[in-house]
């Protein structure tokens, strides 16, 4: 069975580019750079504002 990839934030500019990115690394068959879109989707903060900058804290 495939691994499930994270879902990008809906209100988040840094998911929103990392999921346009993703789509077209897959669309190039480059499962590596998939593999890092995947990672900066699952790893970076969601602020309070949900613009994807700042301090999450």
């Amino acid at each position: 069975m495939p691994e499930l990839e994270p879902v990008a934030h809906p209100d988040c500019r840094v998911c929103f580019a990392a999921d346009r990115g993703r789509t077209a690394a897959r669309t190039q068959q480059a499962a590596g750079r998939v593999s890092d879109f995947n990672q900066m989707i699952t790893e970076h903060p969601h602020p309070d504002n949900q613009s994807g900058e700042g301090d999450p804290g």
